[in-house]
């Protein structure tokens, strides 16, 4: 398979001012707006000097978009710290800031949305204890939730000692 260079459709200044409204919309970080500039035909050079701009004047902010990232993830998708982690790190955000993003979770919300998410999967379960058990597990520790969290959670829904939704 072959790559051509695709020729640049616009020009730096045309570019920013795109990139600029592409991040109005919603928070992005450096890797995803150089990435869209990269598909919009500029190279290297141009697409970071671009960015360069947007930075200094506040369209791009990787710290900003870690917070939003990590409480939206969280909130919304159900994803354990694991899963946060393994997708900030897709986009290539440093741990300082990842570590500036899970300042936003609240420990309290964050184990009692696992335990919601236990008690559904456990009560739609059908199997005997033992598979109840497993299966459970195995859905919270692919949903990115520590596995000494996960494995507290299970015991108590095993025990019978677990909160209801």
């Amino acid at each position: 398979m072959t790559f051509r260079k695709q020729q640049s459709v616009y020009t730096v200044a045309q570019a920013i001012d795109k990139a600029a409204k592409y991040c109005a919309l919603q928070d992005r970080c450096q890797h995803d707006v150089r990435n869209k500039m990269m598909q919009w035909g500029l190279n290297h050079a141009e697409a970071d000097e671009a960015l360069v701009w947007l930075i200094t004047e506040g369209f791009v902010n990787d710290e900003r978009f870690t917070r939003a990232f990590v409480i939206g993830k969280l909130r919304q998708n159900g994803w354990g710290r694991g899963k946060i982690v393994q997708g900030l790190k897709a986009k290539n955000i440093s741990e300082q800031c990842i570590q500036l993003g899970f300042e936003e979770i609240d420990e309290e919300e964050y184990i009692r949305l696992m335990e919601n998410q236990a008690n559904k999967k456990w009560n739609l379960l059908k199997e005997d204890l033992h598979t109840k058990v497993q299966k459970t597990a195995r859905f919270l520790l692919g949903r990115g939730f520590e596995s000494n969290l996960v494995w507290d959670i299970v015991n108590k829904l095993k025990d019978g000692k677990s909160r209801t939704v």
